[in-house]
C-alpha cells in the first residue's frame, strides 16, 4: 500500500511540475516582407475564373466568379518568391511573375501546379501579352530591370539584348522589356526570349497594349527625366524675391554658377498651423537653355 501510495504521490508531483513548469507563451507578432503588387489580379479569357497573386505566401489563388455570390476559392497553387503580376494566357495557361526569384511560373490550372519556369533578368514586375500584326501568335511581355545572371546565359547569348548589361558604362540603358512566344517560351533550360528590349529608365513598372496590340507601352518608377527634389534647408529663403545663395553652407557643383543654389521657397508664406516659413521643399528642373537647375522655366 506504501509503494502504491507513494507511486501516486510521484505522479501527481510530476503532472503538476509538466503544468506549472510549462506556462503558455503568448504569440508574438509576424513581420512579413511583400513587394509591391504590379497586376495582381487577372479573369480568365472565358471569365469564369479569377487569378489572384498572394505576394506573401507565393502562391496563385484561383476563384471561381461564376455564381451570383462571392467568388470560391478553387485552387492555391504555389509558384516563385513573391508574385507581382498575373497574365491569362488562356483559360487553363496563366503567366506569373515572381519578382524575387527572377521568374515566370506557367501554371496549368487543370493540373494545379507549374509546368514551366520560365528565367528573367533581376526584378522582373508586369507582364501583358499582345498580339501584333504580322506575328505569327501572342508575345508576352516582361518588364525586368537592365541586369540578372540569366541575361548572361550561353543559351540565350544569341538573342537580341542579351549579355553583359555594362552596368558601369555610361549612355547605356537601365532597364528592360523580355519577349517571349506565348505558344513556344523556347526549349532551353530557363526559356529563350525572342528579344530583350532595351530603355533609357530607371525601374520599369508597369506596362500596357494598345487597342490593336501593334504597340507595348513601358512606364519607369525611376526614370531619368532630371528633375530632382531639393529639401527645404538648402534652398534659400525669401520666395519669387530671394536670390541664388549657398544655403546653409551648402553648395552644388556642376549645378549654378560656383555651386550655387536656386533662391526662394515656395508659397504658401505660412502653414496649415499659422507658423511661417514652413520647412516645404523646391522641385527644380534642368533648364538646357542655361544648363541649370531652375524652379521656374520661362
Amino acid at each position: 500500500m506504501k509503494s502504491l501510495l507513494g507511486l501516486r504521490i510521484f505522479l501527481g508531483a510530476m503532472l503538476l511540475a509538466l503544468v506549472c513548469g510549462s506556462p503558455i507563451k503568448a504569440q508574438t507578432d509576424i513581420l512579413t516582407f511583400e513587394s509591391g503588387p504590379v497586376r495582381p489580379i487577372a479573369l480568365s479569357p472565358d471569365e469564369t475564373r479569377l487569378f489572384v497573386a498572394n505576394i506573401p505566401d507565393s502562391h496563385l489563388e484561383v476563384f471561381d466568379v461564376t455564381g451570383t455570390g462571392a467568388p470560391i476559392l478553387v485552387a492555391s497553387i504555389p509558384v516563385g518568391m513573391e508574385p507581382v503580376a498575373v497574365a491569362a494566357i488562356s483559360d487553363d495557361e496563366v503567366w506569373v511573375v515572381n519578382h524575387l526569384s527572377d521568374s515566370v511560373s506557367i501554371v496549368s490550372v487543370s493540373l494545379g501546379r507549374v509546368t514551366r519556369t520560365i528565367l528573367l533578368g533581376d526584378e522582373p514586375r508586369d507582364i501583358v501579352v499582345a498580339d501584333p500584326p504580322g506575328e505569327t501568335g501572342p508575345r508576352v511581355f516582361i518588364a525586368t530591370a537592365h541586369r540578372g545572371q540569366h541575361r548572361v546565359d550561353a543559351s540565350i547569348a544569341s538573342r537580341p539584348g542579351a549579355g553583359d548589361p555594362q552596368l558601369t558604362t555610361p549612355g547605356v540603358p537601365r532597364s528592360d522589356v523580355w519577349v517571349f512566344d506565348a505558344a513556344n517560351p523556347g526549349a532551353d533550360f530557363g526559356g529563350t526570349p525572342l528579344k530583350i528590349l532595351e530603355f533609357f529608365s530607371d525601374t520599369p513598372r508597369a506596362l500596357a497594349v494598345s487597342p490593336t496590340g501593334s504597340h507595348v507601352y513601358v512606364a519607369a518608377f525611376n526614370s531619368g527625366n532630371q528633375t530632382a527634389v531639393a529639401g527645404e534647408p538648402i534652398v534659400c529663403d525669401g520666395f519669387s524675391s530671394a536670390a541664388a545663395c549657398a544655403g546653409d553652407g551648402i553648395t552644388s557643383p556642376g549645378g549654378m554658377a560656383a555651386g550655387q543654389l536656386p533662391g526662394g521657397n515656395p508659397g504658401p508664406s505660412t502653414d496649415v498651423g499659422g507658423i511661417t516659413a514652413p520647412e516645404v521643399g523646391l522641385i527644380v528642373k534642368w533648364d538646357p537653355a542655361s544648363s541649370q537647375f531652375r524652379d521656374e522655366l520661362n
